[in-house]
């Protein structure tokens, strides 16, 4: 970024952004990263993203620059252990009252949010209800960024939660023979439901985690990890099994279809802090910058990601 904007990046703070440019074409870049690793968001008028995108190839070759396709980009947040609304959440806007239901359709109306994340919902065999999925700070191990000097709607509400959080965020490790289990049976007579490769690619799917018969959590983000050779998934999970090693089972499979429990593994540094595995993939791979690219037509703008 710095060669391609022949200026510093160093000095730009997380969720900072900056007025940049590349050969002549102005854009906001905002500092940010969801897998472990520095990352940039560029924002800009859509009819110029194919200039800076391939001026950002063209100057990012001599780095090993590579492009990333969606569903490899989102298995970063989960090695990160980075929380993705619409994947692992809904906003609060998601909801089966009627007030929530007529904001959304002002919202769909007005141009002022994207149709396609107002009409992304939830699956699974967790809940299909959206409030199901809907999740404190404290569910999603963002606690420490609650700032409860100033009012704000909820702030008593979080304060009580905040003094004894029911649950924690944990990277489970799944089973890799139950998880073959699942592929094998694509050649039986009754088949469960199809793991999709590396991940899904949009929505919440929710997938309920047991104590033996007790639901005690939910898992979200289901992937295979490439570098690990691993499935995992992130998890919300009731604070007592947040300890390490803790197994659990996870149910596979919709409502009314074939399921199957999979063993898993709590492979968390410790209680309510998440493991970030993305901190060990520079042990087995070298450096590397991987590039995500969108441009909104409706909006006439374009949104570049890194991961540096």
């Amino acid at each position: 970024m710095e060669v391609a904007t022949k200026s510093s990046i160093t000095d730009l703070k997380v969720m900072h952004s900056r007025k940049m440019s590349i050969d002549g074409h102005n854009f906001l870049c905002l500092r940010g990263g969801v897998s472990g690793e520095q990352g940039f968001e560029l924002w800009g008028p859509a009819e110029e993203a194919h200039a800076v995108y391939r001026a950002i190839l063209s100057h990012g070759s001599e780095f090993g620059i590579r492009q990333l396709g969606y569903r490899a980009k989102t298995v970063n947040h989960v090695e990160g252990t980075f929380p993705t609304p619409w994947l692992d959440f809904l906003p609060s806007f998601h909801g089966e009252d009627l007030d929530l239901i007529e904001y959304r359709q002002f919202l769909r109306t007005s141009g002022l949010a994207s149709p396609a994340l107002l009409h992304i919902g939830a699956s699974g065999n967790y809940s299909s209800r959206p409030s199901a999925h809907h999740r404190t700070p404290f569910d999603l191990g963002w606690g420490w960024l609650v700032n409860f000097d100033h009012d704000f709607i909820g702030k008593e509400t979080l304060k009580e939660i905040a003094s004894d959080p029911p649950n924690a965020l944990v990277t489970l490790e799944w089973n890799s023979k139950d998880v073959t289990d699942v592929y094998a049976y694509l050649f039986c007579n009754e088949t469960l439901d199809f793991m999709e490769m590396p991940r899904d690619r949009g929505g919440v799917t929710g997938s309920g985690v047991y104590d033996d018969d007790k639901l005690v959590g939910c898992a979200v983000s289901r992937c295979y990890s490439y570098w690990f050779k691993k499935m995992i998934s992130l998890c919300i999970i009731e604070m007592k099994y947040s300890t390490p090693g803790t197994e659990v089972l996870v149910k596979w499979g919709n409502n009314g279809s074939l399921q199957k429990m999979i063993r898993a593994s709590n492979v968390s540094t410790a209680v309510g802090a998440p493991v970030n595995l993305g901190a060990f993939k520079h042990t087995i791979k070298n450096d590397e910058i991987m590039f995500f690219v969108t441009a909104d037509d409706r909006t006439q703008a374009f949104a570049f990601e890194f991961e540096v």
